[in-house]
């Protein structure tokens, strides 16, 4: 099943005609994720991360006890969780 959209079309009217319009989406390649190694507080990083990047915008998942990933929705919020570590 295709699930991509198709791009969009316009009618001549006056021709009758279909004409296909060029349809371009620039997408933002996700950024790496960031590796926390010896996190002694996880609250002390997540409060600081909540101040700097809304909640929304990113995700932490623990690999082991004292290593973190930070995964950002975008590359704005990638370099604010960098500047907080």
């Amino acid at each position: 099943m295709n699930v991509t959209p198709s791009p969009p079309t316009l009618v001549d009217s006056q021709k009758k005609k279909t004409v296909q319009t060029e349809h371009k989406i620039n997408k933002e390649p996700a950024p790496p994720p960031i590796m926390v190694d010896n996190i002694k507080s996880y609250e002390n990083l997540y409060g600081e991360l909540i101040n700097q990047i809304s909640e929304e915008n990113f995700q932490v998942k623990f690999t082991n006890d004292t290593m973190a990933k930070i995964n950002c929705s975008n590359s704005e919020n990638y370099r604010k969780a960098k500047n907080v570590l």
